[in-house]
């Protein structure tokens, strides 16, 4: 779990990590959010908050065995809600996640599907140039 938090940690350092409820919940409604993590001692108000905010979105939901307070010392901030907005980094974290926990496999497998598939559409050729339309 040392290295899920590293990925945590690096994810904040690269803004590829929002914290905060108000923040987490904007870059959800915006369709940003791939990954969205509470703390395991947050209260029922806030995971209902979470709940409400990915409403119709892709975006995955899960608990964290960590308290506020250690995500707090460890990314600065309030740490009401953790997420990622990033699918690579979001997939790497699940996978280090289910090294030491098993109920992680299915996030981690979804997510990291959902990231070869961002690849792969990126990596293919595009149909139209810029301003041009087929006939």
């Amino acid at each position: 779990m040392d290295k899920a938090l590293r990925y945590l940690a690096l994810g904040r350092k690269s803004g590829s990590v929002v914290l905060g409820e108000d923040r987490c919940c904007e870059a959800a409604g915006e369709g940003r959010m791939k990954l969205l993590l509470l703390p395991a001692d947050v209260g029922e108000h806030t995971e209902r908050r979470a709940g409400r905010a990915l409403e119709g979105r892709r975006a995955l939901l899960r608990r964290l065995p960590w308290k506020r307070e250690e995500l707090s010392a460890l990314l600065g901030g309030g740490c009401a809600m953790v997420g990622f907005t990033d699918a690579g980094l979001a997939a790497v974290f699940a996978q280090s996640m289910m090294e030491s926990d098993s109920d992680w496999e299915e996030t981690a497998s979804l997510l990291q599907y959902r990231r070869d598939r961002a690849l792969r559409r990126k990596a293919a050729p595009r149909k139209h140039k810029n301003g041009e339309r087929g006939g």
